[in-house]
């Protein structure tokens, strides 16, 4: 089963593997502790993507 979505702490509860897919690459995959490395999600994401770090709950960076 395929799961997207970009509220990270749905997918850390719900994903057993992810894949994060930034400009239509994957940019980073495996089980979420490998892609997460002691971090939440949202924080590896960020990182993975090059965006920066945005209030809780703010999605407006969707828009870019």
């Amino acid at each position: 089963m395929v799961f997207s979505s970009h509220v990270m702490d749905t997918v850390e509860r719900l994903c057993d593997h992810v894949a994060i897919v930034a400009e239509g690459r994957v940019v980073r995959a495996g089980t979420i502790d490998e892609v997460c490395q002691g971090r939440r999600l949202e924080d590896a994401f960020v990182d993975a993507v090059g965006a920066e770090a945005r209030p809780a709950g703010r999605l407006d960076w969707l828009q870019q």
